[in-house]
């Protein structure tokens, strides 16, 4: 997962799946195969669970950072947004894949 701007069409979707049906079904599609992309890569019986929380940590971290620009997040470089991620998501990662 990489954080970084996203496109308008992404950007739009994500501002409207929490009202518009549609939109919800079609994040729930598209974050239902990043958490695939991820479990892929991971091992264990939680493999699922740990992939949803890392997608989602990103997901949360977008939003904040790009639709509702929190003072906090706005002017931070993505680089240094990574850098405080990187631990937790790789302690959701598991061992074997740091």
């Amino acid at each position: 997962m990489k954080l970084g701007e996203l496109p308008q069409s992404s950007l739009a979707m994500l501002r409207s799946m929490l009202t518009h049906p549609e939109a919800a079904a079609s994040a729930r599609r598209l974050l239902g195969e990043q958490i695939d992309r991820v479990a892929g890569s991971l091992s264990g019986d939680d493999a699922r669970l740990r992939a949803a929380l890392m997608t989602l940590l990103m997901l949360g971290v977008t939003v904040g950072h790009q639709l509702l620009e929190l003072d906090e997040l706005r002017d931070v470089p993505q680089e240094e947004l990574a850098r405080l991620l990187r631990p937790g998501l790789r302690a959701l990662a598991g061992p074997e894949t740091s």
